[in-house]
């Protein structure tokens, strides 16, 4: 319970414009968020950043977390 991993396919070609560095270096912080929304048996609703919104909304840019690229491996 101390952190999580998570592994994600970003499409960088898609966002070359407004990176400083393509690849992103170590160092190197983006301003995101990880959402799940939906379910037909188990509908679900969750943000990795709480969005301040009264009904599910993703697009709260203001209160997106912040990722820090590392050349670390990890552990597992």
């Amino acid at each position: 319970d101390e952190y999580w991993i998570v592994e994600v396919a970003i499409p960088l070609a898609n966002f070359a414009d407004v990176m400083r560095h393509n690849p992103p270096q170590p160092g190197d912080e983006w301003r995101l968020n990880f959402n799940r929304h939906g379910g037909d048996t188990n509908a679900q609703y969750s943000q990795w950043s709480r969005g301040d919104t009264p009904k599910p909304a993703f697009h709260t840019p203001h209160r997106f977390g912040t990722v820090v690229f590392s050349d670390r491996r990890s552990p597992f």
